[in-house]
């Protein structure tokens, strides 16, 4: 299974993914000031929630446009889950797409998995 985390300025989306099937989505606020430490307090109960073991999601993908947060959360996952979490950035991305913006280290994160799913 893959846990997705999109982190907004207001809210941070997780999801678990079984393949290309969406098992369970959440919300919660994105707080700034969260440690690692506080982020794995709120991941963990929301997977037991749901019967999903920890030991069932072998892979881990952040979005942020907090980055502040991203640390953090690359932090968490790696704790949890004992594996390197991918996080989407414009490096990542690679020749997935090109574009012609001025500072393409500027680009967010959610407008870089738009145009690669695009």
């Amino acid at each position: 299974m893959l846990l997705t985390i999109d982190v907004g300025n207001t809210q941070t989306v997780l999801g678990v993914y079984d393949g290309s099937r969406l098992l369970h989505m959440w919300r919660i606020a994105t707080d700034k000031t969260s440690t690692s430490d506080e982020l794995r307090l709120k991941v963990l109960p929301l997977l037991a929630v749901e019967d999903i073991p920890v030991e069932a999601v072998d892979g881990t993908a952040v979005a942020s446009v907090v980055p502040a947060l991203t640390r953090s959360w690359e932090q968490a996952l790696r704790d949890i889950f004992r594996c390197r979490p991918v996080v989407c950035s414009r490096a990542v991305a690679g020749d997935l797409f090109t574009t012609a913006y001025d500072n393409p280290a500027e680009i967010g994160a959610d407008r870089i998995a738009d145009a690669v799913a695009a």
